[in-house]
């Protein structure tokens, strides 16, 4: 199950209506500066899956437009299953969506929740994240045995107003349902976010241990309470273990600590028939290698999820582009209606649509530009991804593409590829895609240039093949 379109009707920034349409389900790369509405449809999806439950009013601040002068406001998501459902003042359809139990999953990080993950760990001499695993990341875990999500099982504690033998008793039933299912959870969570770091080589190993939730029978209601709400995360780096890791460990090491949790605590849950993943501009506030480790986790593991990542960052944009080259991209921009800004929308080709579409229209030259450029991008992200060097330069810009191709084929281990292929790129390479080249005519076929491009497909699928230990 897919989504195909999302209309809104002014909602946050879209004034009047706007349609997005994405052919058979795919996910959803947005590049858009600050204001120009990305964030909005994010915001759309995100609001709509928790409208029900929050009880949200899409006719007030913050979700109606700024200049809507009526209520007529509406978010409706389209999927390929033929099925409609719309969030507005009249329909709250989302609910008869998300009411299926676990036929929903859906994963939804900002930046600002990403920004703030390791600073709970900066607070005391252990560290204690038992409010960031109820409240976020386990709170809509439901374990498989149970009816009800970590969440609900929490606010069924009550501490009671009298002793009683009763309300005792019915207070130690719900903390014994909630210590259970909560142990559960985080045995769950720990072994899945272990892996997510172990598939990266990172050297940490994480526990996360639980003592149970308490009540201390105080007589005095001031004074009751309950005892030993701890989560305690503890951290190996290099299998040293100190309980204080978040003051010797860097920025970047508790933030890819963080982000396992956050992820593994999405992929724990039963797939439904929709899985969502929603990032919005997760990638600015980390550093290179958490960037890359980010856009690792969800190639390796959401690849049975719709994903729609927002992000203002141009490289970072090229980047993801060439990482999701089957992903459908748009660009977000703001024009002026007479009034105000509203924001536009227009399809983003990736580099090697774009040397296909000018090759249609005869202009090898432009084509074979766009299919180097594809190339470079391709080469890249296999020297990342495969932790290949490649021959320094002082400035990025003065990278080579003769400079990447030499270093993957120098590591034969890294990537296997086929002995005809690396001859005909070699040929390329000489001919269509040395930058010599690029002032002058191209003295090749149509034709050439086109199985010119579809070795280049070839290639990425080698690159994105394992190899094998």
């Amino acid at each position: 199950m897919k989504i195909t379109q999302i209309d809104l009707k002014n909602f946050r920034a879209f004034y009047g209506e706007q349609t997005i349409k994405l052919k058979d389900g795919k996910s959803l790369l947005v590049l858009g500066e600050n204001g120009s509405g990305k964030s909005s449809v994010y915001f759309a999806l995100k609001d709509f899956f928790e409208a029900y439950e929050k009880g949200l009013d899409i006719t007030k601040t913050p979700y109606r437009n700024l200049f809507a002068t009526t209520k007529d406001t509406s978010v409706t998501l389209s999927f390929d299953t033929g099925d409609t459902y719309e969030w507005s003042d009249s329909q709250n359809s989302p609910h008869s969506l998300t009411s299926q139990n676990l036929d929903v999953i859906r994963g939804f990080i900002d930046y600002k929740s990403l920004l703030e993950t390791y600073f709970f760990q900066q607070k005391h001499g252990r560290v204690n994240i038992f409010d960031f695993i109820v409240h976020e990341v386990l709170a809509d875990y439901q374990p498989l045995s149970s009816k009800r999500t970590i969440k609900q099982y929490w606010k069924r504690i009550r501490i009671p107003q009298r002793n009683t033998v009763l309300q005792l008793q019915t207070l130690s039933w719900a903390i014994d349902e909630f210590n259970q299912n909560l142990a559960f959870a985080l045995k769950e969570l720990e072994a899945q976010a272990q892996a997510i770091i172990d598939a990266f080589n990172m050297n940490l190993t994480l526990t996360l241990n639980f003592g149970n939730v308490g009540y201390n029978r105080a007589v005095s209601r001031e004074k009751k309470a309950l005892t030993n709400k701890l989560v305690n995360l503890r951290v190996k780096f290099y299998e040293q273990d100190y309980e204080n890791h978040h003051q010797y460990l860097n920025e970047a090491k508790l933030s890819a600590v963080a982000i396992a949790l956050y992820f593994a605590s999405f992929l724990i849950r039963p797939q439904g028939k929709l899985n969502i993943l929603a990032l919005d501009d997760v990638l600015i506030g980390l550093d290179i290698a958490n960037r890359e480790f980010v856009l690792k986790i969800v190639d390796q593991y959401f690849k049975d999820f719709q994903v729609f990542i927002f992000t203002y960052d141009e490289v970072w944009f090229d980047r993801l582009q060439t990482q999701f080259a089957d992903w459908q991209k748009l660009v977000f921009h703001t024009v002026d209606n007479g009034d105000f800004e509203i924001p536009a929308i227009k399809d983003q080709l990736g580099y090697l649509k774009k040397a296909e579409q000018l090759l249609a229209d005869g202009d090898k030259r432009s084509a074979a530009n766009m299919a180097r450029q594809y190339f470079e991008d391709i080469a890249k992200g296999v020297c990342d991804n495969r932790a290949i060097k490649v021959r320094y330069r002082r400035k990025a810009k003065e990278l080579k593409l003769d400079d990447l191709w030499k270093a993957i084929l120098d590591v034969p281990g890294r990537v296997a590829i086929d002995a005809q292929l690396v001859t005909d790129i070699k040929s390329d390479i000489a001919t269509i895609y040395n930058p010599l080249s690029h002032g002058n005519p191209i003295n090749l076929s149509i034709d050439y240039v086109k199985r010119a491009i579809a070795r280049l497909k070839t290639l990425k699928q080698t690159f994105d093949t394992p190899i094998n230990p």
